[in-house]
């Protein structure tokens, strides 16, 4: 985890301690929050994709990990590859949990990415499934070059 601290700008003041100017720097904190990040400080929402990112890191695969900051679209893929041969990037998506609301929203994703990359153009993984971890999918080839 790591932590991240939002805090007014700090101030300086000067105190007198044992007969010296001492400076004192104070910064009120106005906001914390816990990210959770991989050993490689990837930061990932859940130990699935933490698994992936692993699994990423250990084929030596070229990835990019969006963040919802840098998101342009509503549709924000877990993972992007950019060393499959022939395309540019290829979506990554680890689906994690089973409620209606994330079944749902899982449908609406499935129907962009293969509306936008086809049905075999982009990734994905089913880590509800029964011993999900021993049949993660392998990852599209990568490219020759890479």
């Amino acid at each position: 985890m790591v932590a991240i601290v939002e805090t007014e700008p700090p101030t300086l003041r000067f105190e007198r301690i044992n007969g010296h100017n001492v400076p004192i720097r104070e910064a009120e904190v106005i906001g914390i929050a816990l990210m959770r990040v991989t050993p490689r400080f990837i930061p990932v929402d859940s130990g699935y994709e933490a698994i992936i990112e692993a699994r990423l890191c250990e084929e030596e695969r070229s990835f990019i990990k969006p963040l919802r900051f840098d998101a342009e679209e509503d549709t924000l893929p877990d993972f992007v590859l950019t060393d499959v041969d022939g395309k540019e990037s290829v979506p990554m998506e680890v689906f994690g949990m089973n409620t209606d609301e994330y079944s749902a929203r899982r449908a609406v994703k499935t129907e962009i990415y293969n509306k936008e990359f086809g049905a075999d153009g982009w990734w994905s993984w089913d880590a509800t499934v029964k011993n999900a971890e021993d049949n993660i999918p392998p990852f599209p080839a990568q490219n020759s070059s890479s």
